[in-house]
């Protein structure tokens, strides 16, 4: 599907576009994908900037199984787009973190991920090893 957003390359929508939206469109419709915030799981935050936005994804992990408790992304002003890449991380982690903050003051947040090698490395929780790490 992605080549579908490669600029000059015409857009055809094919069955096999279809075949992966409804692939995309199961998964993240399953209950083994999605859950409810409970303040006694671990809780992890992922975060991720582009050049035109930033999102997030509030994942707990409950028996070794991850599931997704909050997705949020939003558009980057105009001012915004213009910032360097690590910038625009490191305002993803703040944005993230103001619009999810009553999630995690409860004391069981203990990582947050990006996939950004040049973004700091920041100590979370002084009782989990890795504060910040790096990939998805």
């Amino acid at each position: 599907m992605r080549q579908l957003l490669i600029k000059g390359v015409p857009f055809i929508w094919k069955q096999t576009h279809c075949d992966e939206l409804d692939k995309i469109k199961s998964i993240l419709g399953r209950a083994e994908s999605l859950g409810f915030y409970d303040p006694k799981d671990e809780t992890l935050l992922v975060t991720d900037a582009s050049p035109i936005g930033v999102g997030c994804i509030l994942i707990q992990v409950k028996n070794s199984v991850s599931r997704a408790v909050y997705c949020a992304s939003k558009s980057l002003a105009v001012h915004e787009r213009k910032y360097c890449q690590t910038e625009k991380e490191c305002y993803a982690i703040v944005w993230a973190m103001e619009k999810l903050h009553i999630y995690m003051e409860n004391g069981s947040f203990s990582s947050l991920i990006v996939n950004h090698y040049n973004t700091f490395s920041i100590g979370l929780n002084p009782n989990h090893q890795q504060g910040l790490s790096d990939g998805f």
